[in-house]
């Protein structure tokens, strides 16, 4: 075959990859010849069984020390490439973000690509080139993405942050010729938004209303719902006196908008008929998902309860195993923290009645405790295990991956 440069080597390898069931792609990529399968009948099925023995056996030894690095390549190899999983699913089994899980793709493609290169003396088909520079993928709303790994500190203050939206957008209301009016309930709690995000998230869809609505007006609301706060922003436009249609840079402010909104664990329904911008953001507030917590260490539900506050989740805390179903149906919770390690009762034979019990059954269990016991507790009916001791990020991260799990079911 022509010498390729090794960053082309890398390019066909993730093509092969990310088609590694499709017969039809692996017959016409470029990997055949340099393995020299090119001219079998069976060309496609033998590349891919070298890939999947190859990413095999990347698989980290269970006799071996300090295994983390190498568990994280061959997962990040395995489960999207070889068991198909999206790449969401990956990263809430791994319990990173997705910006984190495609950090960790690229590096283990260029391990999976040097273990080739070994076992099978690929290294005589790359040639030099200078000239080529390597291009990285880059999607501007990655930039973004370090949202998932940020915890909200602080709760926005609405009562703050929609009048200086306001106040920033006005000059552009004035250009318009635009008449912004807003109308705030009394009482609105604060909300687990970062607050550039929020700003932006303002910015964008007051902007987008504003040039949409020339000589007309744009009106804000914002009110509290079931677990939420929606704020509707409306255009009236007072005359049909341009198309109507969305441009480019309307579609990227929503774009924008919309992401950073997913990014901070809420929703955005937009409307746009001839004469009216229309869309509704619902955001989560302080303390409004119940979350049921049993452990006999009161130090422990101190922590959880530290941790919960000023986040979205609302903490019920016992330490008397005989009170959970109680609670369970008083609060309805959406996810059940359980240690095993309780005096009065094995925590194990708690876990088999919440699973058995029909008002439980579906509130997902995070085991809780210092044993290593994770296999066990998946086995035994747990959604996901939490070691001893843990930091609020891990604490709340593990939260968010499982409601936002669970939310996800119903749509």
């Amino acid at each position: 075959m022509d010498k390729i440069t090794r960053t082309q080597f890398l390019e066909y390898l993730k093509g092969a990859l990310v088609h590694l069931y499709d017969a039809e792609y692996l017959r016409q990529t470029h990997l055949l010849s340099a393995f020299g399968i090119e001219n079998r009948f069976d060309a496609s099925t033998v590349l891919r069984n070298i890939l999947i023995e190859n990413i095999e056996s990347l698989k980290p030894s269970a006799n071996l020390f300090d295994q983390e690095r190498a568990w994280r390549i061959y997962d990040a190899l395995y489960y999207p490439y070889v068991q198909r999983l999206s790449q969401q699913a990956v990263a809430n089994q791994l319990g990173m973000s997705a910006r984190h899980l495609r950090r960790e793709q690229r590096a283990a493609l260029e391990v999976l690509a040097e273990s080739l290169c070994q076992d099978y003396g690929l290294y005589t088909i790359f040639c030099d080139d200078p000239d080529v520079i390597e291009e990285v993928e880059y999607d501007p709303l990655d930039e973004f993405e370090w949202l998932e790994e940020t915890l909200v500190e602080t709760p926005l203050d609405l009562y703050v942050h929609i009048p200086n939206a306001l106040n920033m957008i006005r000059s552009l209301a004035s250009e318009y010729q635009v008449e912004i009016k807003s109308d705030l309930q009394s009482d609105l709690p604060h909300l687990i938004v970062h607050s550039m995000a929020f700003d932006q998230m303002m910015l964008s869809l007051l902007s987008i209303a504003i040039t949409t609505s020339p000589d007309g007006q744009v009106s804000l609301q914002a009110s509290m719902q079931t677990g939420e706060v929606t704020i509707k922003i409306e255009g009236k436009r007072i005359a049909d006196t341009i198309p109507n249609k969305k441009n480019d840079v309307v579609e990227r402010k929503y774009v924008i908008a919309k992401k950073l909104a997913n990014l901070s664990n809420g929703t955005i329904r937009f409307v746009e008929k001839p004469n009216l911008f229309f869309v509704l953001l619902s955001l989560p507030f302080v303390n409004q998902i119940p979350i049921l917590a049993l452990d006999d260490n009161p130090d422990v539900l101190q922590i959880m309860q530290r941790y919960a506050q000023d986040s979205r989740y609302h903490m019920i805390t016992t330490k008397n195993p005989s009170q959970i179903f109680m609670l369970a149906k008083q609060y309805n919770p959406k996810a059940i923290f359980l240690d095993v390690m309780i005096p009065e009762i094995d925590g194990w034979k708690i876990l088999g009645r919440i699973n058995e019990n029909p008002d439980t059954s579906d509130i997902p269990v995070i085991i809780c405790t210092v044993l290593p016991q994770e296999e066990l507790a998946h086995s035994l009916g747990a959604v996901a295990f939490l070691k001893k001791p843990f930091s609020r990020y891990e604490f709340l991260s593990i939260l968010d991956q499982l409601v936002e799990l669970k939310a996800s079911e119903f749509h």
